[in-house]
């Protein structure tokens, strides 16, 4: 029989060539199909309205993508943003409703039409999964709702909490504010994505990200800043030393844009993948088992001339209101 495993006779390790082959393009030829193909993005943002959902989203992609009229429940808005040739898609949809049933039947189901395209059950429509959610935290009290509502949502695909108007702190009262909703977080076993690194700095001291957000751009001694201005000065989007902003973007469409996609696909959409490969698999054994019990009652049927009276069809643990089938002579 022939042995189908090669056998390596010898490793040479690391050999370096003195011609070109060619192969060292292939980064240049990935980066290039990439740019041509655009990237992608579906974000989720949940919070209460008037948490600034708004400018946030508009201030981190530099575009007016949301309203002001879009209603509180669940608003889908796409739009396709262009920065030096490279295209990102991104795909917003927005709820300030704490309605845990249908924002988890909203997640459910963008990877079942995912799973049955991808199955070639259905028309493919792209990439309409939620790869993250972000979660506005109110300036108050989180309501024990809220916190149950990112328990869940954290199973099902990467939550980053963010409390939003940060320049409603002081530097010490954001601190406390950080460190009682880590608290609160952990106590309520709310899984959060976690970045390998940011910019450097331990994940852990930038979360939950604290912003100050604003679309509106003022000249600052000479200088145009986008910012707050406010009677007792002036707040600085950009500036890093108050306000998470900064990173929050670079972690989102940045530096981390991959690692959330791969985080989404490899931990929670193949954990939903897995259980619908198993569900199909029962249905088959199900359909299977069905096929079978039929045929010998069939050939039973035929072998008795015809002249059972009553043909019983067994029961599946599936479906218990199955009745009995009765089968008369002509």
């Amino acid at each position: 029989m022939l042995n189908s495993t090669p056998l390596i006779k010898e490793n040479v390790g690391e050999v370096l060539t003195s011609e070109t082959v060619g192969f060292s393009r292939i980064p240049e030829q990935a980066r290039k199909m990439s740019v041509e193909k655009g990237f992608s993005l579906n974000i989720l943002v949940l919070g209460r309205r008037g948490s600034g959902t708004r400018t946030l989203i508009n201030n981190l992609f530099l575009s007016p993508i949301l309203s002001n009229d879009r209603p509180n429940a669940l608003t889908t808005t796409c739009a396709q943003v262009t920065e030096n040739g490279v295209c990102l898609n991104v795909r917003i949809s927005t709820c300030h409703e704490l309605d845990e049933d249908n924002m988890i039947k909203f997640i459910k189901s963008t990877n079942f039409n995912y799973f049955e395209a991808q199955e070639g059950l259905m028309e493919d429509t792209g990439d309409l999964r939620v790869h993250v959610c972000l979660f506005v935290l109110p300036t108050d009290t989180l309501l024990p709702d809220e916190l149950r509502l990112m328990g869940n949502i954290g199973q099902y695909t990467n939550l980053i909490p963010v409390i939003g108007k940060a320049d409603a702190y002081m530097q010490d009262e954001l601190v406390e504010r950080k460190a009682r909703i880590m608290e609160q977080l952990n106590e309520n076993d709310v899984k959060m994505f976690m970045p390998e690194e940011l910019d450097g700095e331990n994940n852990t001291a930038t979360l939950p990200m604290a912003v100050t957000a604003s679309e509106s751009l003022f000249k600052i001694n000479g200088q145009t800043k986008r910012g707050r201005l406010y009677k007792w000065g002036f707040v600085d989007v950009n500036d890093t030393t108050c306000n998470d902003f900064l990173y929050l973007r670079k972690m989102l469409i940045g530096t981390h844009l991959e690692e959330i996609k791969r985080s989404f696909e490899t931990k929670f959409y193949e954990e939903f993948r897995i259980e619908q490969l198993r569900i199909e698999e029962k249905k088959l054994m199900i359909m299977k088992y069905r096929g079978e019990k039929l045929l010998e009652a069939f050939e039973e049927w035929k072998n008795s001339n015809g002249k059972c009276d009553k043909l019983t069809v067994v029961k599946t643990p599936d479906n218990e209101n199955i009745k009995e089938i009765t089968i008369h002579d002509e």
